[in-house]
This record gives C-alpha cells, sequence and structure tokens, in this order.
C-alpha cells in the first residue's frame, strides 16, 4: 500500500500523481490522506461550529481533487477506501 498526504497545494496534487504512478507499477493500492485538528471532527455546535463544518467540507473537496489527479492516467488503481472520511487519531 502506498499512503500520500493532499493539503491542497501544487506540490501535494504532483505528491499524488507521483503515489498513483508508484502504486500503478507496484500493483498496490493507494491511499490520500488529508489531516485537520483534532477538534474538528468532534465540532458539531457552538461557537466554531460553522468553521468545522467549513473545514470538513473543505478537506472532502481536497480529497476528491486529489483522488481525481490519482485517477488521471490510472483509472484503474486500486483505492484504499476509508472507513470513515473524518478518522481521529489517538494522540
Amino acid at each position: 500500500m502506498i499512503i500520500v498526504g493532499a493539503d491542497g497545494s501544487r506540490a501535494a496534487l504532483e505528491a499524488v500523481g507521483w503515489a498513483a504512478r508508484e502504486a500503478a507499477l507496484r500493483g498496490t493500492a493507494l491511499t490520500v490522506m488529508h489531516a485537520v485538528p483534532r477538534w474538528v471532527p468532534d465540532t458539531t455546535d457552538g461557537r466554531y461550529a460553522d468553521v468545522a463544518a467549513w473545514m470538513r467540507r473543505s478537506g472532502l473537496d481536497l480529497l476528491a481533487t486529489a483522488e481525481g489527479r490519482a485517477r488521471r492516467g490510472h483509472p484503474a488503481l486500486r483505492r484504499r477506501p476509508a472507513s470513515h472520511p473524518v478518522t481521529r487519531v489517538p494522540p
């Protein structure tokens, strides 16, 4: 499995393209990841709810763009599905 991070930058999209080529060459799955601050997944109300919702939506949009970049030129690429679009990692 190959894992690549995406942050929306041009360099990250190039890294996704490189990772997709490597995954296709090796016949393995590709996982594209994006990180958000720890408080974002659980913040659904209160002062920062709108910011958290925006960050979640933006992250999903960013991952969709990265997936499109990975599929360009490698339509048969195996993608390792995430169990949930926002996953908390313990400290």
